[in-house]
């Protein structure tokens, strides 16, 4: 009696685990959210997005042209981040990105979590 309990318990918490850890399974489908989706400033629309994107992509495509994919998507963050951008990895009905293993560690990710500070190149305004 106490082993079938035992066992139950176990498949009940298996069952748990699974659902909650396999975000990035279930999203599998899913299209991820285009790149100006995940960055945001005050008063900055996304069309500017887009075009800020566009400028920190033309400096990487010169500077960078035989890095990998990951150093590149990297820089790419931190030009975004320096300008004062927040990464967002969760956009409206979009799957999380910082959920796929290939995106976890980005700078993008990391500052999401917190484990990544940068200090951006805009000026303060008194």
């Amino acid at each position: 009696m106490m082993n079938l309990i035992t066992v139950k318990f176990a498949v009940v918490l298996l069952n748990l685990v699974a659902v909650g850890g396999c975000q990035a399974i279930i999203d599998m489908d899913k299209p991820m959210a285009p790149r100006r989706l995940m960055w945001e400033k005050k008063n900055i629309s996304v069309d500017q997005v887009a075009s800020e994107l566009g400028d920190c992509g033309k400096k990487i495509d010169q500077e960078m042209k035989n890095s990998s994919f990951k150093d590149q998507y990297n820089a790419e963050d931190t030009c975004m981040l320096k300008k004062g951008f927040v990464f967002i990895s969760t956009p409206k009905s979009y799957p999380n990105t910082c959920s796929y293993q290939a995106f976890k560690d980005t700078i993008g990710c990391k500052f999401t979590r917190g484990e990544y500070k940068i200090k951006t190149d805009e000026k303060k305004i008194p």
